[in-house]
């Protein structure tokens, strides 16, 4: 994540607000600064649209426009003074009892929702044979949309020695694994710092989840020659596989800036792009209850919009983001007694990326959510049902 001078405000209610001031306790590398425009305008894929997950996309032969087709300027990215040597304001401890929700999602967590012969394992969790990316070479962007209830977790720009520990930890509470997507140059090094971070990587692929690429330096690729764009990718590439042993064929541009130029460079490497289309606007606020207010809007558009699920983006890397998963989990859990009650689709937390994505033939596209097996997804509902019927139950939420 490029940092922002820490006295910039935020911007008023509906505009693009600026990056998150700087992380807690733990000393880090050198980073990129904005200049005002690109800070107020794009930076981070959550700064976009206010946290309601718009990525940006940049045509050939056009200017730089964001999801909703505002034009701004973009200028060129200055490097940092060593921020290293420098440590950052304390952060208050936020808690949040959870103890009701724990485990909620585990009875359902190696559930498949498609026939055995049709998974495809992606990142740098499953072995090289069965990899994800490897079925969607030159079909590579997905946006996470869904009309099923279906949600996965993403945290991007970490790690981070303080807080994705803790994240660990909470995920492993409520049986859910997710996907991180880490930046190359918190990695690069041999001193403790950099191996605490790296240490945390191989914890993070031990419980289950997933390592995506999400660049070296958090560079705009499509403000970068083609050379400059190749090292922020593959030199981060290097680092996952020396540290996990395996390659990750997932990128999450950063700010979700694309290009048709660089689409078709990370096409050519044999990534599939990840986009979001839930965003939390955690980048924006240090209130995980703010971060749970974006969160419910911006689930209440997308169902309305005819998305019931899809991908959350959310970044490890602050201690409000942390503390707000539980508080997501808890407005998950809610929701489903209200679908109970009504019988309907529960909400479902997975970890299969392929759910959200049909590769298309050819070319570099966007892919369609992928069909469900009925009858899995039935036995899976099954099993989610009687959670929440507990849940509801000893919590006294069913409606």
């Amino acid at each position: 994540m490029a940092h922002i001078p820490s006295h910039t405000q935020p911007s008023a209610p509906g505009q693009s607000l600026a990056g998150e001031p700087n992380q807690a306790r733990v000393t880090k590398p050198d980073r990129y600064l904005p200049s005002s425009r690109v800070g107020a305008s794009l930076l981070c894929a959550g700064i976009l649209g206010a946290g309601l997950g718009l990525g940006v996309s940049i045509g050939a032969g056009l200017d730089f426009l964001n999801a909703g087709g505002w034009p701004f300027a973009l200028t060129t990215l200055t490097r940092s003074a060593s921020a290293k040597s420098a440590r950052a304001p304390e952060e208050r401890e936020i808690r949040v009892d959870d103890s009701e929700l724990e485990g909620y999602f585990r009875p359902v967590r190696d559930m498949p929702l498609r026939r055995r012969v049709e998974l495809k394992s992606w990142g740098a969790l499953r072995t090289p044979e069965e990899s994800f990316g490897e079925s969607l070479r030159g079909s590579d962007v997905i946006r996470g949309r869904t009309p099923h209830r279906l949600l996965l977790f993403t945290f991007d720009d970490g790690p981070d020695a303080v807080h994705t520990p803790k994240l660990l930890e909470i995920l492993d509470r409520y049986g859910i694994r997710a996907v991180f997507f880490v930046v190359g140059e918190r990695l690069d090094g041999r001193d403790p710092w950099y191996q605490r971070h790296r240490d945390i990587v191989r914890r993070a692929v031990q419980r289950g989840h997933v390592i995506g690429n999400h660049s070296q330096q958090h560079r705009q690729l499509p403000l970068l020659n083609n050379h400059d764009a190749l090292a922020e990718i593959e030199r981060t590439q290097a680092l996952i596989q020396e540290i996990t042993g395996q390659r990750s064929l997932i990128f999450r541009p950063p700010g979700g800036a694309r290009s048709a130029r660089t689409d078709k460079l990370l096409a050519d490497l044999g990534y599939t792009q990840m986009l979001w289309n839930l965003g939390t606007g955690d980048v924006q606020v240090r209130d995980p209850h703010a971060v749970l207010r974006t969160w419910r809007q911006v689930l209440d558009r997308e169902e309305r919009e005819g998305s019931a699920g899809g991908i959350i983006l959310l970044h490890d890397i602050h201690a409000w983001s942390v503390a707000a998963v539980p508080l997501l989990i808890g407005d998950i859990a809610e929701r489903n007694c209200e679908l109970l009650a009504r019988n309907e689709e529960l909400f479902d937390i997975v970890d299969d990326l392929a759910l959200f994505f049909v590769a298309p033939d050819q070319g570099v596209s966007e892919g369609m959510a992928a069909a469900l097996d009925p009858t899995l997804l039935e036995a899976r509902q099954a099993v989610l049902r009687e959670q929440s019927a507990r849940y509801c139950a000893r919590t006294a939420k069913l409606i």
